[in-house]
């Protein structure tokens, strides 16, 4: 397997997932919308995307457990990668899956953490400058 670029601590196994974040990496690598199944749920016939999104979360944490059961071979997502898309039926998926999930999970934690960031700005209405601002005088 060629080397591959520094993955999140996440995919790598070194911390437990946040497996939301983890459906929604595997949603937009498996296609989002435009997927002929979502979630790339192929195994099992679903009635909608949430169920597939159920089964998605559900394999990721039973995968975690063997993953570790197994002694931790590889990294978590390569682990995972080689169920979800097997390199025996799809070589090219499997590579793709396993470069393209860790980055995209790595982007929408990056978002939720920049939407949950305080921010210690202070908004000033149009046309307010800041010496218009009473002063404090004891």
């Amino acid at each position: 397997m060629p080397d591959l670029p520094p993955i999140h601590p996440a995919m790598a196994g070194l911390v437990q997932p946040d497996y939301n974040l983890f459906a929604d990496a595997i949603y937009r690598a498996e296609g989002g919308d435009k997927a002929r199944a979502p979630y790339g749920v192929l195994s099992i016939k679903t009635k909608d995307a949430d169920e597939a999104r159920r089964i998605t979360i559900n394999s990721a944490k039973k995968n975690y457990q063997r993953w570790m059961d197994a002694g931790k071979p590889g990294t978590y997502v390569q682990f995972m990668a080689n169920r979800w898309t097997p390199p025996t039926a799809d070589p090219k998926g499997n590579a793709n899956w396993i470069k393209n999930v860790p980055a995209i999970y790595a982007q929408l934690e990056a978002q939720q953490a920049q939407q949950s960031a305080p921010t210690n700005q202070v908004v000033l209405p149009p046309g307010y400058a800041v010496t218009n601002l009473p002063s404090y005088r004891p």
